[in-house]
């Protein structure tokens, strides 16, 4: 991924203070892929991931705006609550995500 424009702010910014633009991207993009290959190898495989991605049920915008599948609670399972849910669970599990029938 390559950042090809700074946004008119920042680029205004940057020819106020007489810099090159292009010497800003350069450093800039240089700075991005080093992050984001850290990023890629840290965050990625990191034991706490499951568990940030599994807490957004807990936003009703994420299960009420998401695509259908973010419903399941089944792919939540890493919260030991939702891992074997009730009855009772499921029905209101229903409900908070707005499933009829």
């Amino acid at each position: 991924m390559i950042a090809t424009s700074f946004g008119s702010d920042l680029n205004s910014l940057i020819i106020n203070y007489y810099f090159w633009t292009d010497d800003f991207y350069l450093i800039f993009q240089q700075a991005f892929n080093v992050t984001y290959k850290k990023f890629a190898t840290y965050i990625s495989s990191h034991s706490g991931r499951l568990l940030f991605r599994a807490c957004q049920i807990f936003n009703s915008k994420f299960i009420h705006l998401s695509d259908i599948t973010q419903k399941d609670i089944h792919r939540y399972s890493i919260i030991t609550e939702l891992d074997n849910p009730s009855n009772d669970l499921l029905d209101e599990w229903a409900i908070y995500c707005g499933i009829n029938n």
